[in-house]
């Protein structure tokens, strides 16, 4: 349980430190992804969201392999992504650390 909250801290404040641009919606991420039960990003195919460990809503898009989310204050991340069945893969392309979430719903 650490680990993963170490991990998501980490994405967290990636999220927070770093800007990128944005592309187009994807349904194969529509849904509420999570780890160990524990739900962490709820992406709608309206291209909102929200982040469970921040309670903060967040705009986001994709292009190319590439997951942006853009927060209100103008502060966005963007990182790898590739989703298999309900495994949604995150990687950090400055840092190369993966995160695997699952489908919650």
């Amino acid at each position: 349980m650490k680990k993963i909250l170490a991990l998501v801290t980490f994405v967290v404040v990636m999220v927070v430190l770093t800007a990128c641009g944005g592309g187009g919606i994807t349904d194969e991420l529509v849904g509420t992804w999570g780890a160990s039960g524990m739900e962490l990003f709820t992406f709608n195919d309206d291209g909102t969201g929200y982040e469970v460990f921040d309670n903060e809503t967040f705009e986001w898009s994709t292009r190319s392999g590439t997951l942006t989310i853009e927060f209100g204050d103008n502060d966005s991340e963007s990182m790898d992504y590739s989703v298999d069945g309900d495994i949604l893969t995150l990687v950090d392309s400055d840092s190369n650390i993966e995160m695997e979430l699952e489908r919650i719903r």
